[in-house]
C-alpha cells in the first residue's frame, strides 16, 4: 500500500509584521505502491497574505496543488509558498499553519501544524534642520523637527523635547503636520519650560507614519 508524508517548515522565525514568510512543504511515499489522485491543501494563518509559489497551485486557487500519481521514492518532492505578514501586529502573535496531503488509496495526512512568531521592529529616526545657516543679531530663524517610525510596530505616547541654544527665544509653533499610516491622539499645545525646553505631544505614530513639526 501507500505511505504519503509530508512536512512544514517555516523561514525566518520569528518573523516581523510587514515582511515576507516562506514555507517550504516536503512530500513522498515511502510505501511499495502508487498513490493516486494525490492532494494537497494549505490552510493560512488570517494574519497573511499569499504572494506566490513554485509551483504555481492549481488554477484559481492558492492553496490547493493536484500532484495526481505518487510513485513510492525516497526522494522527497517540495512546494516553497510564499506569504507576506499583515502589519501591524500585536508583539508576540502566533502564526498558525496546517498542510494537508490525500490520496484515493489512503486517509488524509497532516504534518505537524507550522507556528511562526511575530517579531516586532522598534524603531524610530528624528532630524532637525534650520532654514538658515547665517543669522544677523534680533532676527528670527525656523526649524524644521522630522520624526519617522520606521519599524513595524505602533509607537504611542510619542513627545518631541527641544532645548534651545543660549540666547534663543522660542516663538511660536508654526505648523505640526502627520502624514503617511498613522493617527494622532492629541494635540498639546507646546509648553517652553525653563533653559529653553520646548515640549510637542502627544502622538501615536503607525508604521510608516511621519510626523513633521516646524517652529520658530
Amino acid at each position: 500500500a501507500p505511505i504519503l508524508n509530508i512536512t512544514k517548515t517555516d523561514s525566518p522565525d520569528p518573523v516581523q509584521a510587514g515582511s515576507t514568510l516562506t514555507y517550504t512543504i516536503e512530500y513522498w511515499n515511502s510505501g511499495n505502491a502508487d498513490a493516486t489522485n494525490v492532494v494537497i491543501t494549505e490552510t493560512y494563518d488570517s494574519n497573511v497574505t499569499f504572494v506566490s509559489a513554485l509551483p504555481a497551485p492549481d488554477s484559481g486557487t492558492n492553496n490547493v496543488w493536484s500532484i495526481g500519481t505518487l510513485s513510492p521514492s525516497l526522494t522527497h518532492s517540495s512546494i516553497t509558498i510564499t506569504v507576506t505578514v499583515k502589519s501591524p501586529l500585536p508583539n508576540g502573535t502566533t502564526l498558525h499553519n496546517v498542510v494537508s496531503i490525500d490520496s484515493s488509496e489512503t486517509a488524509p495526512v497532516e504534518a505537524t501544524a507550522d507556528t511562526t512568531v511575530v517579531s516586532l521592529l522598534n524603531s524610530m529616526i528624528i532630524s532637525k534642520t534650520p532654514d538658515s545657516q547665517t543669522l544677523l543679531l534680533g532676527s528670527s530663524i525656523s526649524w524644521s523637527i522630522t520624526v519617522t517610525n520606521n519599524g513595524t510596530t505602533i509607537l504611542t505616547n510619542v513627545r518631541i523635547v527641544d532645548v534651545l541654544p543660549v540666547n534663543f527665544i522660542y516663538v511660536a509653533t508654526n505648523s505640526i503636520n502627520l502624514s503617511g499610516i498613522g493617527s494622532r491622539v492629541s494635540i498639546v499645545s507646546p509648553t517652553y519650560g525653563s533653559m529653553g525646553t520646548i515640549t510637542w505631544g502627544v502622538w501615536t505614530l503607525s508604521p510608516g507614519a511621519i510626523l513633521t513639526i516646524n517652529f520658530t
